[in-house]
Parts: structure tokens; C-alpha cells; sequence
């Protein structure tokens, strides 16, 4: 019979003998490629764990009951436990869940990431692999002194891009103090609803949202509204103007317009 290499084996010391698998499981080479694969389940399908039993959502899953760890749970969600693994795999886990943060579900915001990482060196050190995010505003309400604190000093030195989401709220808006020394394209995305058509963004909060835009991101090349809104005449051509690097600015969705809603 042929002997089992995942077999546990136990060497004259006591401690139990390195497995075939064990072995290349140290392996960063192998490692990196398990990890590719995992990154490459587009479709998420991995398993919920709920009081122990792994389930499998559906359209009828009742939210309610599950923590906010397992709801995110997919591409992402396996990586960050792998990376609880040890050492090595944390250090090849890293690079594969830092890049892409807008990949993630329900549309977090950049700082969301980073508010409950306690140091700031480690801060930078994950926001030196972040390339694309989404942004949104922090509601006055919600401590936006706390959001800024939790970034000062950080910088993102990959992204060249990012998406701003303007849920609408009906109160004044703060926009992250986010430093992105290389970002040169800001997609803008208010939120807009149909049957009835209503423009959740109310022309105040786009005069507060175009004043702070280019006060943080002043190297803006290329702006793009990419659905409908209001805004107040004149908007548009005075935020244009407070941009001087800028060349493309696609607003063909929204309407100039002091009458009332």
C-alpha cells in the first residue's frame, strides 16, 4: 500500500512531521495561486455560515439575522480569512484585497476601510495598495471630524480614479478629506429614481458637493455626471473653472434649473 503524504506523522522529537501538503501549503508560489483562483470566482458563490451551518442565500434570506461579517461574505470575505492563516499568507493575502475596494459589496466608502484600523502606519500600509474605490459623502450627523482623522496622514498613491456615490440626504454634506496625489478622473453618480422621477440630490447639496471637489481634488482632468440632476444655473461653469487641468467634463444628464422641484 502506498503511503498517505497528508498523513500526520509524528518524528522522534514528538511534534508532528511536515505533510506533503503542509509543506507546499508554505510555499508563497503556491500560496499566490490558490489565491488567483479564489480572485477569479466572479460569481461569488461561496457558502454563508450562520450559528455553524453553512447555508446558501437566496432572494428569501432574511438579512436581519446575519452579522455584518457573513453578509460581505465572498472573494473578499475568503481572503481576509485566509490572511488570519499565519504569517506568509497574510503577507501574499494583502495585495489581493487592497486593490479593488469598489469590488466589494453594498457600495462601502473609502474611509470605512480604514476608520477601524488602529495604527497609522498600518493604515498606510494598506492604503499603498488601494487603486479603485468608491467615495461618499459623510452626513454632518455621522462625526465627519472622526472620518478626517481617521485618514490624515494617509496617502493613496495608486489611485487614479474613483467614484463619487451622492445618495442624497436632505442635509449638508462633507466630503473626506481623501489625498490621492495621482487621481486625474472623478465619476460622479447621484442617486436618481424613477416612476416618479425624483432628483434625491437636492440643488443645495450639489452647490456644497461642486464648492468641496475641487478644493481636494484639484488636479481633476476628467469629471463625468453619469445620471440625472438638478442644479442651480451657473453651477457648472463656475465648478468647471475652479479645475484648471481639466479637459473632459460630461454633464449632458443634468439640467440648470431654479424651479422648484
Amino acid at each position: 500500500m502506498l503511503p498517505n503524504p497528508d498523513r500526520v506523522q509524528v518524528d522522534q522529537s514528538g511534534s508532528p512531521a511536515t505533510t506533503a501538503t503542509s509543506h507546499a501549503l508554505a510555499l508563497p508560489e503556491i500560496v499566490h495561486e490558490i489565491f488567483l483562483w479564489i480572485m477569479s470566482d466572479h460569481a461569488s458563490t461561496w457558502k454563508f455560515l450562520k450559528d455553524g451551518v453553512t447555508e446558501e442565500p437566496n432572494d428569501d434570506t432574511d438579512w436581519s439575522d446575519w452579522e455584518e461579517s457573513h453578509r460581505s461574505y465572498g472573494r473578499h470575505g475568503v481572503l481576509v480569512q485566509c490572511a488570519q492563516v499565519n504569517r506568509l499568507w497574510f503577507r501574499e493575502a494583502v495585495p489581493f484585497i487592497w486593490p479593488d475596494l469598489a469590488d466589494y459589496e453594498y457600495y462601502r466608502s473609502l474611509p470605512e476601510f480604514f476608520v477601524d484600523v488602529p495604527d497609522l502606519a498600518r493604515r498606510q500600509f494598506y492604503a499603498s495598495f488601494v487603486e479603485q474605490a468608491d467615495l461618499r459623502p459623510v452626513e454632518v450627523g455621522e462625526s465627519p471630524q472622526a472620518v478626517d482623522q481617521a485618514l490624515s496622514g494617509v496617502t493613496f498613491p495608486k489611485i487614479q480614479s474613483l467614484r463619487l456615490r451622492l445618495p442624497g440626504c436632505y442635509e449638508p454634506y462633507h466630503l473626506p478629506r481623501v489625498c490621492c496625489p495621482k487621481m486625474v478622473t472623478l465619476e460622479i453618480d447621484p442617486r436618481f429614481e424613477y416612476m416618479p422621477d425624483t432628483y434625491c440630490v437636492l440643488r443645495e447639496e450639489w452647490d456644497e458637493m461642486l464648492r468641496q471637489i475641487p478644493m481636494i481634488f484639484p488636479n481633476l482632468e476628467t469629471v463625468r455626471i453619469i445620471d440625472r440632476a438638478r442644479v442651480h444655473p451657473g453651477a457648472l461653469e463656475q465648478f468647471a473653472a475652479r479645475l484648471p487641468l481639466l479637459k473632459v467634463f460630461e454633464h449632458s444628464k443634468v439640467i440648470e434649473s431654479a424651479e422648484p422641484y
